[in-house]
């Protein structure tokens, strides 16, 4: 069982490997239009696939038996009990992928963000002893990334990358175009680089979150620390 886990938690990254090996290799590509073409059109990574798919089918599957299976049947009980272990399985697995996925963005924002914000260079230097992404917050509970996406500063247009985690808020400047960003951010070989734009604000110190009437994109967020309240917009209604 540990073994299928561990297949489900690399499938992720198993993937992003076998697609930059597609990308990178002529030989490998040819090698698999051969292998799809003698399997039917099914893809190496459809196969690869498979067993996850199938896993997840279970539940469905043993729940229509079930409904068609008279409640004094023999089979009965032992059908309700399959599809709570069939379901529990699946929970498992879909949180175990959730994590692993997540221990990968927290460790690619470490190598890939500059701890030296805008606002103050030093914090570097304190932010290198503070913050360490992927591992327990201040409340004994591990880090998570809740959201991510582009905002842009009201009123002067900068813009900016915001990473909501279950901890803080953390803003972030894109060293290079951010037209493209979307296609390289965590990615595993990816050359973008970012820059911390000022010091995160702790969830517990946000006082204030509140939504623009005149603008459906834009918020206001004011913090004990910061009295002055920080105006942003989002290009998408679910990154507000």
């Amino acid at each position: 069982a540990n073994d299928y886990f561990q297949y489900c938690n690399n499938r992720a990254q198993a993937n992003k490997s076998l697609q930059a090996k597609i990308d990178s290799n002529e030989q490998c590509r040819a090698y698999l239009k051969i292998f799809q073409e003698k399997t039917g059109g099914l893809s190496l990574n459809g196969f690869l696939t498979k067993p996850i798919q199938r896993v997840t089918r279970y539940p469905l599957l043993i729940e229509k038996v079930l409904k068609h299976t008279l409640a004094n049947h023999p089979d009965y009980q032992s059908l309700k009990q399959a599809l709570e272990c069939a379901r529990q399985l699946n929970e498992r697995i879909n949180k175990q992928i959730s994590d692993q996925e997540n221990s990968l963005r927290l460790d690619w924002l470490h190598l890939h963000l500059s701890f030296g914000s805008d606002e103050n260079p030093s914090d570097r230097y304190i932010l290198d002893e503070l913050i360490k992404f992927n591992s327990f917050n201040r409340y004994n509970v591990q880090r998570k990334l809740i959201l991510h996406g582009l905002l842009m500063k009201v009123p002067s247009g900068k813009e900016l990358l915001g990473f909501l985690f279950n901890d803080f808020l953390l803003f972030s400047t894109i060293k290079s175009s951010s037209t493209n960003w979307q296609t390289q951010i965590f990615e595993l070989k990816s050359a973008l680089q970012l820059k911390l734009y000022r010091l995160p604000l702790f969830l517990t110190d946000i006082i204030i979150a509140n939504e623009s009437l005149n603008d459906q994109l834009s918020f206001s967020i004011t913090t004990k620390i910061h009295e002055k309240p920080f105006v942003l917009k989002s290009q998408q209604t679910n990154v507000r």
